[in-house]
């Protein structure tokens, strides 16, 4: 059996009030218009899976068993590989608005490219049936997927020997609300550096099956390091030595929806040393010491120093290669600096301050900040946070 998840097909069904007369099932005024689209982020050893159906039907509530309005007849064969991450329109016809209760259609065949070779899957002789709440309103779309299960629903049972078992739940949008975009066959696929220095600046990538990027993903180490930014990245440091398991997490554990993917990022020790100094402690439960971030009330003096623990020379390239950062990703300050080459040889260090101060001189907000310093050995990083009088001791 092929393990992973993928969405086979996605159907969307858009309703524009107007009467469908020649629809089976209760009489109504309302006619619409039923947009028919798949979807699909299909397994890697899977190239291409054609597939062809037919009789995709819908059954409105209160019709008897027998009365299915006609969606498509005989819509077009589509390929899911090429539909990766998209939505493929195969169709269009008529719809009654009111409320629908089942989707149903035939498969009646399956090509599938599986390691570089077709192969034809076997496929179910009866109807795919799925059922559901549909409510269709006038003038506004509804949107409903087909999302199968590929680890139960595509099936190896021997060399060149592929079979096709429907295991499909069906997700519903409420009227006028799209569906969300489809993602991968995970939902999630991380990109890292197998390797890293101590405090040097980490870029890790979050996208889809298609490439595309994903945001919002939530990303741990396994404390919390934030959010993915819309291109999909999140922008981080990891301050000591060490093998960290990262785990990416988009949605709820348990919902629809739901993704998760994981990597390993291997950090090893700094020819560098970038440390903040001189603040206070925040305010934790009796008996607690806390050793972690600076912590500094609104308006003291943020002190931070840079030194060269390594074993040759460091070049600045002017006398002030830093600038603050808020957990955003937003420069909220940028120093006006000398620019001259500052050397700095081993064991050798730097140090400077900040008032708290955004480039338009205002006081910044209470929030955690981040310096970015840069040099000839690479770009790193040093979070401190400016809280609020309560918090402090």
């Amino acid at each position: 059996m092929i393990k992973g998840k993928f969405v086979l097909g996605m159907v969307i069904l858009s309703i524009f009030a107007l009467l469908l007369g020649a629809c089976a099932g209760p009489a109504t005024s309302k006619q619409g218009t039923m947009q028919i689209y798949v979807t699909d982020a299909p397994l890697k050893e899977v190239t291409a899976m054609e597939i062809k159906a037919s009789n995709v039907e819908a059954h409105m509530s209160g019709a008897t068993e027998d009365q299915w309005v006609n969606l498509l007849k005989n819509p077009p064969v589509f390929d899911l590989a090429k539909a990766t991450g998209v939505n493929v329109l195969l169709g269009t016809s008529d719809v009654a608005a009111g409320k629908y209760t089942q989707v149903r259609l035939d498969i009646t065949d399956v090509t599938v490219t599986l390691n570089g070779k077709q192969v034809k899957a076997t496929v179910p002789s009866d109807k795919l049936k799925l059922v559901g709440e549909i409510t269709v309103e006038e003038g506004k779309k509804t949107s409903i997927s087909l999302d199968f299960d590929a680890e139960k629903s595509l099936v190896l049972s021997g060399q060149d020997k592929v079979s096709l078992k429907p295991v499909v739940k069906l997700v519903v949008a409420k009227p006028g609300e799209a569906l969300e975009t489809p993602v991968g066959t995970s939902g999630l696929n991380m990109k890292t550096p197998d390797q890293a220095i101590a405090s040097e600046t980490v870029v890790i990538k979050i996208i889809d099956d298609a490439g595309k990027p994903i945001s919002g993903v939530r990303i741990y180490s396994p404390e919390y390091l934030g959010d993915t930014a819309k291109d999909g990245s999140l922008v981080t440091f990891f301050k000591e030595p060490g093998d960290y398991e990262l785990v990416a997490r988009k949605g709820k554990t348990g919902e629809p929806g739901f993704a998760e993917a994981q990597g390993m990022i291997s950090i090893i020790p700094s020819p560098i040393e970038l440390q903040a100094f001189d603040g206070i402690s925040p305010l934790l439960p009796p008996g607690e010491t806390y050793t972690g971030d600076q912590h500094y009330k609104p308006g003291m003096t943020v002190r931070f120093s840079f030194k060269n623990t390594g074993v040759k020379e460091i070049i600045l390239n002017n006398s002030a290669p830093w600038k603050i950062q808020s957990r955003e990703g937003e420069i909220v300050f940028e120093p006006i600096a000398l620019q001259a080459i500052v050397q700095l040889a081993p064991g050798e260090h730097k140090e400077w301050t900040w008032n708290q101060k955004d480039n338009d001189d205002h006081q910044v907000s209470e929030d955690g900040y981040m310096v970015v310093f840069k040099c000839s050995e690479g770009e790193y990083r040093l979070r401190f946070w400016i809280i609020p009088e309560g918090m402090t001791q």
